[in-house]
């Protein structure tokens, strides 16, 4: 069996090694822009603007075809600099950020625009419905993951009947990834912060769900019971981080 724990483990944090580099980065939004007609050579910078006034530059990586950028979840709106390898300079008017949405630039008008194809910020239909599904997905990806892995973790550490591991967790999981969106949404927009309550909240887990398997596994050692509480919600956690990058 400690073989099978090993393994486990393993698992758990090869799923969190590719998040950890960005751990500190802010959970962006994402548009894309086309540009037309802009000069070979020209520097494209993306200004971003925010509710408050204030504003964050971010270089293009490219200024033909189409431009992919991040931006923070409290910036609303944006404009593109360009500066032609002359020297001149060119400013476009602030444009409102929508959704996760595609926007057009014509460096031969230096005109910016949103072309139509985005997931709309406000109550529209389609920007409703896309919203509730993203936000079913969110919740039933992770939970279905949850309940996979968790069975086969009860299985490496003969936990049974399987049916309680199965109960709390369709209880804990849904629960616990509400509030961490709801206490991430509160706090700020940053990466470090979403980690931080998704590893105390998932702590806080473990101490539950292991009070609840001692309740219902007498027969089982309370040492066995808590190691697999604690290998079971690091798979969870490594999965609700994975999950989670999918969708913010």
């Amino acid at each position: 069996m400690k073989k099978r724990i090993v393994i486990l483990l393993l698992v758990a944090i090869m799923l969190l090694l590719p998040h950890a580099a960005s751990a500190n980065a802010p959970i962006p939004w994402y548009i894309e822009i086309g540009c037309e007609n802009v000069e070979e050579g020209t520097q494209i910078e993306v200004v971003f603007q925010r509710e408050d006034g204030t504003t964050r530059t971010q270089i293009a990586d490219r200024t033909t075809g189409t431009i992919g950028m991040g931006y923070e979840s409290d910036e609303t709106s944006f404009c593109l600099v360009c500066t032609a390898p002359d020297g001149t300079e060119t400013r476009t008017e602030f444009v409102q950020l929508v959704g996760w949405g595609s926007y057009r630039y014509d460096g031969a008008t230096n005109s910016l625009s949103a072309n139509g194809t985005y997931y709309p910020r406000g109550n529209s239909c389609a920007g409703g419905v896309l919203t509730a599904i993203l936000i079913v997905l969110a919740f039933v990806l992770p939970l279905g993951l949850t309940l996979l892995f968790e069975f086969l973790a009860a299985l490496c550490f003969r936990i049974r009947p399987v049916k309680y591991v199965f109960a709390i967790n369709a209880i804990t999981n849904p629960l616990m990834n509400l509030l961490v969106a709801v206490l991430t949404l509160q706090l700020a927009p940053q990466r470090w912060i979403y980690w931080t309550v998704l590893a105390v909240l998932e702590l806080a887990v473990v101490g539950l769900e292991f009070w609840f398997y001692t309740k219902k596994y007498r027969e089982i050692s309370r040492r066995r019971l808590l190691l697999f509480s604690f290998v079971a919600n690091l798979l969870s956690f490594a999965i609700g981080v994975g999950a989670a990058s999918l969708f913010f």
